[in-house]
This record gives structure tokens, C-alpha cells and sequence, in this order.
């Protein structure tokens, strides 16, 4: 049975072959189980993938590419801007994570890879702290594009007080019962439209936790004959009243 996954697995496998295995094998399948976890939104997941990946257009990597002069972190001057040493180890980036939890500000600070820092961090801290975690990482990372781009600087209190904010509210979303899909509500009773008139219905199911809402429609003609159906994920802001006209659009 072919499959995207089985293709991958078999690349993978062939390239380990031709490469050999370290001495320390990578831990990124158990990385990427607790991250595809996290209850966060979808965009935050993607962003501590490419940092796992080390993918971010870090200086380091800049410099690496010959796209930039000088790999030094534009903050503190003094140490390559790596993955790990922006969100983590630079004195700037260790102010903020001074004003996190107590178990986040005991953990250890010295360089090491980020997406080994990250596996760590979610595998010994309890569940409650994975989600400050993440969301301080993205924050750094915002704020290290404003200073370059825009010549701003947010402080340690106020990035603490963003992702208090927005650990606040994706609590609050994650105890909300998940609203009934399409399929499991009861259905009301159809009234067919004049002859030779098209009848469409559409409904929507709202996914407050991936951020994405669910589009059911059915069209029907005259006799009640169903001539056209959609279903469909899109990525929106879960909110019902723009679920309704996304799929009225």
C-alpha cells in the first residue's frame, strides 16, 4: 500500500544506509511526537518545526550561505546567532525567560542545540509549562524580526505579559467542548423550492483549538435531488459568523 508516509520512511532508510548512523542517533521522532501534541495553534507547531529543523534564517545560517558578513547576534554582539542562541542561551533572550515559571527559570542555559533544548524541556516538564514554552520561543523570535526590520525592541515584561495573554485565552478555548461536526447534529426538515429552482444549504463546524472551521454544503433541486455537494477544512479564525459566509463565498 503506497503512501506519502511509506515513501518517506523508505528515503529516509536508504539515506541512512549510504550516511551511517553517529554515535548518538537523533531524537527527533520522539521530538516530533510531543510537539504534533501540543495543543496550540497549527502556525505555532510549524514554527518550532523549522526550528527543530534548524531552517530559520538565523544569522548563523545567513553567514553559512554567504548571504550575510557576520554571523554575530545584532543584540548582544558577542556570540553567532544560532537557533539555540536566539530563543534561548543569549542574555537578551534569558531576561525574558526570567520572568517565566519557576521550573523554566531553573532549567539550564548553556548552548546546545535547539531542537535537543526543546525535546528536553517537553519530555521532563509537566504539560502545563509546554505551552509558556512554545509560545515565549515564537515571541522571541517576533521580537528579534521587529528589532532587525523595524528598529523596535519589546521588553521582558512586555513579551511575559503577551504570552500570559494568549496562554490565557488557548486555555480557555481548550476547556470548551468541541462544537458537534456536521454529521452528528440533528437534522431538520427540508422544504424543496419552487420548480426549477436550486435550493442550497451549507452549515459549518468551528475548530477553536487548530483555528479552523468546517464547511458542509449540499445543493438540491426541485424534486430534492442532491446535484452538487462540498466539504471542505479551511484555516480561519473560529469564529461562526465568518464560518457562515466563508461558506457562503
Amino acid at each position: 500500500m503506497f503512501s506519502v508516509k511509506s515513501a518517506y520512511h523508505l528515503q529516509v532508510s536508504i539515506h541512512d544506509s549510504k550516511s551511517g548512523q553517529g554515535s548518538r542517533p537523533s531524537n527527533h521522532g520522539v521530538l516530533w511526537k510531543l510537539l504534533w501534541k501540543l495543543k496550540v495553534p497549527n502556525k505555532v507547531k510549524m514554527f518550532l518545526w523549522r526550528v527543530a529543523k534548524d531552517i530559520l534564517p538565523t544569522r548563523a545560517n545567513l553567514y553559512r550561505r554567504k548571504i550575510i558578513e557576520s554571523p554575530l547576534c545584532p543584540i548582544c554582539h558577542s556570540f553567532p546567532k544560532t537557533t539555540a542562541h536566539v530563543l534561548w542561551s543569549c542574555r537578551a533572550a534569558q531576561d525574558v525567560w526570567s520572568h517565566s515559571s519557576k521550573r523554566l527559570r531553573k532549567c539550564r542555559t548553556e548552548e546546545q542545540p535547539f531542537h535537543e533544548l526543546l525535546t528536553d524541556h517537553l519530555s521532563l516538564l509537566p504539560a502545563e509549562e509546554h505551552v509558556e514554552l512554545v509560545l515565549t520561543a515564537t515571541e522571541l523570535w517576533h521580537r528579534r524580526k521587529k528589532f532587525i526590520f523595524e528598529s523596535s525592541f519589546t521588553s521582558p515584561l512586555q513579551i511575559s505579559k503577551i504570552v500570559s495573554t494568549r496562554k490565557s485565552e488557548l486555555e480557555e478555548l481548550n476547556s470548551q467542548p468541541q462544537e458537534q461536526s456536521l454529521s452528528t447534529r440533528v437534522p431538520v426538515k427540508w422544504c424543496k423550492p419552487p420548480t426549477n429552482f436550486y435550493k442550497i444549504n451549507w452549515d459549518v463546524a468551528i475548530d477553536r483549538v487548530n483555528c479552523m472551521v468546517g464547511i458542509g454544503v449540499a445543493v438540491r433541486d426541485w424534486d430534492g435531488l442532491v446535484t452538487g455537494t462540498l466539504r471542505s477544512p479551511r484555516n480561519s479564525f473560529p469564529d461562526p459568523l465568518l464560518g457562515e459566509a466563508l461558506a457562503t463565498l
